[in-house]
């Protein structure tokens, strides 16, 4: 992997088909079927679950793959103390060389 960034949730963002999005946008797109869930760790409050999901992106001028990895909480109504955004709870965005 080359890079690793946080993305804030208005960050707008280019698909493979030359559209853009702002990032929060991307993950109605996605069936439930595409998230995974995992257990990060325990809290003050119990454990942690997100379920994760992973968007392709339009590649970099330099050929990398580039994908946003959606961390969304699994409590239902749970809202973001910043934002007030329901569900999704972090963006980032990653980009590596194409798979062989």
């Amino acid at each position: 992997m080359r890079y690793v960034l946080a993305v804030p949730k208005d960050q707008v963002v280019q698909l493979p088909d030359g559209r853009t999005r702002q990032a929060r946008e991307l993950h109605v797109l996605v069936p439930m079927e595409a998230s995974s869930a995992a257990h990060c760790a325990d809290g003050a409050k119990g454990p942690r679950e997100y379920d994760w999901t992973a968007v392709r992106l339009a590649s970099t001028a330099e050929g990398l793959e580039r994908h946003l990895l959606i961390r969304c909480s699994t409590v239902p109504d749970e809202k973001d103390e910043k934002t007030g955004d329901s569900s999704v709870r972090s963006l980032t965005s990653c980009a590596a060389p194409p798979r062989a």
